[in-house]
C-alpha cells in the first residue's frame, strides 16, 4: 500500500489548500452567462444533485471532475 512506503516522519504530504483538497484538475470549462445563472440558481436552492447531473449528463464530464467543479462552485471559485 502507498501509505506503508514511508516510515513515520520520513515524508509529510500536506495539501496546498486550506480545505484539505488537492487540486489535480487544471482549468474550468467555458460557460455561457445562461449556464452560469442556472448553476447559481441551483446552488441557492441547494440542489447539488441537479448540478452534478448537469455536469455528468449534459456536459459529459467524469464523476471526479464533476465533483471538483461542484466543490469549486460551492466555494465561489467557479
Amino acid at each position: 500500500m502507498p501509505e506503508d512506503m514511508f516510515c513515520m516522519g520520513q515524508r509529510k504530504i500536506t495539501p496546498a489548500y486550506r480545505d484539505g483538497w488537492f487540486r489535480i484538475f487544471k482549468g474550468y470549462p467555458k460557460m455561457s452567462a445562461n449556464v452560469r445563472q442556472m448553476l447559481i440558481e441551483f446552488l441557492k436552492e441547494e440542489q447539488f444533485g441537479r448540478i452534478l447531473i448537469f455536469f455528468t449528463g449534459q456536459c459529459g464530464f467524469d464523476d471526479d471532475y464533476s465533483e471538483f467543479l461542484l466543490r469549486e462552485l460551492i466555494e465561489g471559485k467557479l
